[in-house]
């Protein structure tokens, strides 16, 4: 369908992200944690951001994520910083699950692009990740579970200073909620379109690099 990505397509965005986050932190100074830089975070993270969501029949809605990650403690110039063990999750509300059983859905899968910003000195780099919903059960009643199913690109500083990833502004997506019979319902593909709701503290890492 339409609304995938083949394995194919997948594997050269996730390389074309990896190689763009490269570039553009190519022979760039970090902020030194040493002249005001944040405090240090590192390690397992695991944060819950709210967006807020422009979702057909039901209108703008809150969707809560759950971001898990690990960084490493500490970098090295000229080395690859590789995130590990990433997992995201988003949940829509109750209000929204009663909107898709009210078309038939019994089922919802699609792609989804979350933004990922690292700042490096005074220059902040935006990534979107390309990943997919896998087919996820529409619950029967409250929150419907959807995991986001991909990695984060490793990347690499040229200079000593202090890295800081957090969680975009903005995600991206289609969904396609389906039938018990595997065939789509009459919204079709959803265009998934999520802000970032304010005053939140959205910061996953910041990583000194030596």
């Amino acid at each position: 369908m339409s609304s995938f990505l083949t394995s194919r397509t997948r594997r050269v965005a996730a390389v074309l992200a990896a190689a763009g986050l490269a570039a553009l932190t190519a022979g760039v100074a970090t902020g030194n944690a040493a002249e005001g830089g944040p405090a240090r975070i590192a390690g397992p993270v695991e944060k819950k951001i709210v967006f807020n969501c422009e979702l057909p029949m039901v209108g703008v809605k809150p969707v809560e994520a759950t971001v898990k990650v690990t960084f490493p403690d500490s970098g090295k110039v000229g080395e690859i910083i590789q995130p590990t063990d990433f997992a995201t999750t988003v949940a829509l509300n109750d209000e929204v699950t009663q909107a898709l059983k009210l078309v038939g859905a019994a089922t919802i899968e699609g792609i989804a692009n979350p933004q990922i910003d690292a700042t490096l000195n005074d220059t902040k780099v935006t990534l979107a990740l390309p990943l997919t919903i896998p087919s996820s059960p529409v619950a029967e009643s409250g929150p419907t579970t959807l995991p986001f199913e991909g990695g984060v690109p490793g990347f690499a500083v040229h200079e000593a200073g202090t890295v800081t990833v957090a969680v975009g502004a903005k995600f991206t997506g289609k969904a396609t909620p389906k039938d018990a019979s595997g065939k789509e319902t009459g919204l079709g593909t959803i265009d998934l379109a999520c802000t970032q709701a304010e005053g939140q503290d959205a910061a996953l890492a910041s990583i000194p690099v030596a």
